[in-house]
């Protein structure tokens, strides 16, 4: 690497220090006033928002250039992932069995347990169910103490379901401004306008954002302590850190790497020490305590976890349930992320380069982009090196893969267009008037290239987003379509003279079990979701013990046949088929599919059906993107339907 680079170079701020409040508030007053804004009168009764919306007014105002303010982009995000919320599909049986069901559980009193809920492995800590245990109460008590509920319990179910989707919509969205604000203040702001660009067009984002998972909830708090991590805030980047880990996912400490280099680096190992443990222990502790309250003894989930996937017992581990090789998580990376996980080569690229001929103009622009950006590229090392691979084990980093392709792109066209020497304001005091022209001419050039990257990665983005909806929503709307039409909002069956509200309802599922969007989506505890026996030969969740059952705590109750070995229990069949009164089957053409039907031929009818994507007949290409009157034709469709015993359930 040349040395001829310099601690810093005239007419450039690479680290700018974060303004105190009350200069960042004399500064919005020179610039249009926040301060006489009926916004910022709202603000003023919050005092702790609005400092930290000064404080990045501040920042975004410092910083040369053009890109939207912080509110607009708030406002942005929050508009795109709550039609997220609204619109996204449920896609991974183990959002809705680990934690939409025990979440259903502890605000109903039934619902499924997987094996990782059991006593003899918790898994899973209930201390990540805490959150949105909360905000079901808290919008249950809402709309009941409005006296909105007038159409049946199913409405507020589903009303409930949607809110702690929202809910984590707004956060995520919270969460990713703030990364977009420390970006503008570290990187930029034509970084910061491509790192919006392609938060809003990542068809993952938009999925994993509203996702109830651990790896979903690691993301939002990965990105928040990120950001913290880059404006300098470094004791809220650990605490964010910790939260993700410890209440999340424990394997997301690895993306805070980086943090465990920089920040002793800064502030002294001491002083990083006091921060980990004064935050580890208190969420572990936390955490501890309420899985004491729940399985009824001493355990710690977030341990636990590691200690089975890290030192697995023999035929045991993740390996069990599949194996994939690199090509699996690369091919998703470009499906979820588009142009930007492409362009995460250029950051590599540019190093090797570096070596040969600066490209950053000085050392500590240089060591910024080695601290924050790598964190990304030790994940990848080590997650694309499990030989169990699941596509939401990525979410972590989908930020993070934004961010990384937003700032090295920048930086590429820069050293290729601008040669990073030439600034603007160079270029406008230059006597010779070609040059300004060749400036102005390679900025253009820098600007038309970025549009184009981006307007491919919207394309791409709004095309996945539709393909998942149009193609894999029947599942969802199936059931809504159960508990609202057919079931009538927990007043049905619909079309039937009488039926007592002691009668059980049973709503049979076989193969389709794992697409069963949670017991949020039927009215009640009449209405019983039944699995019988199918296909499939592994261990199915079980109901939780009742509290009627006389168990004191129906949570910390050892359920039998629970294994770690995925082997079946003849007991987790529901064996009465012949009271089946409804059935959820996905129906195709397909001779070797033998669909196991319970409701005899002569009395089933189908009272809802839905068209969902036939994935094993529908070419790979067209199927992961819709493009109206291209991919159409290529689609092949079969059925999602609901059927109903008419011996059971006659019409009238």
């Amino acid at each position: 690497m040349q040395h001829r680079r310099k601690s810093q170079v005239k007419g450039q701020a690479i680290s700018r220090p974060i303004p105190a409040v009350h200069e960042s508030t004399e500064h919005e007053n020179q610039h249009g006033t926040l301060k006489s804004s009926s916004f910022s009168r709202f603000l003023s009764n919050f005092p702790l928002i609005r400092t930290t919306f000064l404080a990045s007014f501040s920042r975004y105002r410092k910083v040369p250039g053009w890109s939207p303010n912080i509110v607009t982009v708030i406002l942005i995000l929050i508009m795109i992932r709550i039609s997220g919320a609204f619109l996204s599909p449920i896609e991974d049986c183990d959002e809705t069995f680990n934690y939409w069901e025990p979440l259903h559980y502890l605000v109903f009193g039934y619902g499924y347990q997987t094996w990782e809920y059991s006593p003899q492995f918790a898994l899973r800590s209930y201390a990540f169910l805490i959150p949105n245990y909360l905000i079901a109460n808290v919008s249950l008590w809402t709309m009941k103490s409005s006296g909105r509920i007038v159409l049946g319990v199913w409405e507020y179910k589903k009303l409930m379901f949607y809110t702690i989707r929202v809910v984590q919509a707004v956060v995520c969205a919270i969460s990713e401004s703030y990364l977009y604000d420390a970006c503008v203040w570290r990187f930029g702001k034509p970084s910061a306008r491509t790192l919006l660009l392609f938060l809003m067009t990542s068809s993952g984002m938009y999925r994993a954002s509203v996702e109830f998972l651990p790896s979903s909830f690691a993301m939002i708090f990965v990105t928040f302590a990120t950001a913290a991590w880059i404006v300098g805030d470094f004791q809220l980047s650990v605490f964010g850190i910790a939260v993700s880990a410890i209440i999340g996912w424990p394997f997301s400490a690895l993306l805070g790497i980086g943090m465990l280099i920089h920040i002793p680096i800064r502030k002294g190992i001491r002083t990083f020490l006091r921060w980990s443990f004064l935050h580890g222990t208190m969420l572990c502790v936390f955490s501890a305590c309420v899985d004491f309250w729940f399985y009824g003894k001493p355990t710690l989930a977030v341990l636990n976890l590691i200690m089975y996937n890290v030192f697995p017992k023999e035929n045991a581990g993740p390996d069990l349930f599949g194996v994939e090789d690199w090509k699996y998580y690369a091919f998703n990376l470009v499906l979820n992320v588009h142009a930007a996980s492409l362009l995460l080569v250029l950051f590599p690229f540019l190093w090797i380069i570096d070596f040969v001929k600066d490209v950053w103009p000085t050392r500590k622009s240089a060591s910024e982009r080695a601290f924050f950006l790598t964190p990304l590229f030790v994940w990848l090392l080590v997650m694309f090196n499990q030989p169990h691979k699941e596509e939401r084990f990525m979410a972590p980093i989908y930020p993070l893969i934004c961010l990384t392709a937003a700032v090295s792109l920048d930086d590429f066209l820069n050293f290729l267009l601008l040669n990073s020497s030439f600034s603007s304001k160079e270029a406008s005091n230059a006597d010779d008037s070609k040059r300004q022209r060749g400036f102005k001419l390679r900025l253009s050039v820098k600007n038309v290239f970025v549009c184009l990257i981006l307007l491919v990665s919207l394309t791409i983005g709004v095309s996945r987003m539709a393909a998942q909806i149009i193609g894999f929503g029947a599942p969802m709307r199936i059931y809504a379509r159960l508990s609202g039409e057919e079931l009538m909002h927990g007043a049905g069956p619909s079309r039937m003279a009488f039926l007592p509200q002691s009668v059980p309802i049973n709503v049979c599922i076989g193969k389709e079990w794992y697409r069963f969007p949670s017991n949020f989506f039927l009215p009640s505890h009449r209405f019983q979701s039944r699995f019988i026996r199918s296909g499939f030969s592994g261990l199915l969740p079980k109901p939780f013990a009742s509290d009627t059952e006389g168990n004191s705590k129906a949570t910390a109750v050892e359920p039998p046949g629970m294994n770690m070995y995925n082997q079946e229990d003849p007991n987790q069949y529901w064996n009465a088929t012949h009271v089946c009164h409804y059935y959820v089957d996905y129906v195709t053409n397909d001779p070797a599919d033998d669909p196991i039907n319970p409701i005899p031929i002569e009395f089933r009818a189908v009272v809802a059906e839905e068209d969902f994507l036939w994935s094993e007949k529908s070419p790979q290409f067209y199927r992961s993107f819709y493009i109206p009157f291209v991919t159409e034709p290529k689609w092949i469709y079969s059925k999602y339907r609901l059927y109903r015993n008419l011996k059971l359930l006659p019409k009238d």
